[in-house]
């Protein structure tokens, strides 16, 4: 048998040692990479189904001690935003959006699970924005944070649970509901809905009542279109304020159903506008406001 030369059996072992070394680097690659990346979701449909209350909050380092808390309670199929004062409709849209943004499923990168580096992925008490959602027993379902984006601007930081919860980063999905503002969740316009197929058939302002006849035709028309398109500008986190500067005036829907509703001025110069369904009141502002009036003045002023 002839015997192999010197230099061919070194570049065989070489070649096995290199074949045996990619082997192991491929091997260990893999394995890094399934402890490093999993499938994971922000809060699964089990959690939010089981949610009566979800709270969001920003982070306490930045957060107003009045107006850091958002809480979302839940009334049958619908979610409300619950104030000392009042609760306002959530819209049921945003609400969909925002489960499926939590229950879907992320491919998240392990970062890390030690709670001392909590704070350099702004994922501290103070620096994170929080999601807890809690059971109709007050049980603490689960606690989600979420921190700052990566380096690359495409990711977020977010853990959840405890003191000693791992570190993942995911996608930023998440970001336009880290949001604690009235105006973001609710539909501020508020006789949007009421009037939608339902005419306005008479006012009444100050005992002077006036009917939808023909001659008022578009002077109604276009009190509908004021009261439809009106915007408030944010709740009014409190009781409604009725005093001899309150000017309210009540209209007759088709429905068969009448409706009173109120301005009062506040010291800013915008109004709380308030009506006959309840104790929930709004800010509107006094350009609004004037629209409103004069709508309504150039029914019953004739």
């Amino acid at each position: 048998m002839r015997q192999l030369k010197r230099s061919t059996k070194t570049l065989i072992l070489a070649n096995t040692i290199l074949f045996f070394l990619l082997a192991i680097a491929l091997f260990t690659n893999k394995i890094i990479t399934s402890v490093q990346t999993r499938i994971i979701r922000l809060a699964p449909n089990e959690i939010i189904s089981e949610a009566q209350e979800i709270i969001l909050k920003l982070p306490k380092n930045i957060a107003s001690p009045f107006l850091n808390e958002f809480k979302i309670v839940k009334r049958g199929s619908a979610f409300l935003l619950k104030r000392d004062y009042g609760e306002f409709y959530i819209q049921p849209e945003l609400m969909r959006r925002f489960f499926s943004v939590l229950n879907k499923d992320e491919h998240a990168l392990f970062i890390t699970n030690n709670f001392s580096e909590y704070s350099s992925y702004s994922l501290d008490e103070a620096s994170a924005f929080n999601i807890r959602f809690i059971a109709e027993n007050k049980e603490i379902l689960l606690e989600l944070y979420v921190g700052q984006l990566d380096v690359t601007g495409q990711l977020r930081y977010v853990r959840r649970g405890n003191v000693q919860s791992s570190v993942f980063c995911v996608s930023d999905a998440i970001s336009p509901f880290l949001n604690t503002s009235p105006s973001f969740w609710l539909d501020m316009q508020v006789y949007k809905a009421k009037l939608n197929n339902n005419q306005i058939n008479s006012i009444e302002m100050n005992d002077n009542i006036v009917l939808r006849t023909l001659e008022k035709e578009a002077e109604f028309i276009a009190l509908e279109k004021t009261l439809s398109s009106l915007t408030t500008i944010d709740i009014f986190d409190n009781l409604p304020i009725e005093n001899q500067t309150t000017e309210t005036f009540t209209v007759t829907l088709e429905r068969n159903e009448s409706l009173s509703i109120s301005c009062t001025p506040l010291e800013s110069g915008d109004f709380i506008l308030f009506d006959s369904r309840g104790k929930n009141a709004y800010i509107l502002s006094a350009y609004s406001q004037k629209r409103l009036m004069e709508s309504v003045e150039a029914i019953v002023m004739e």
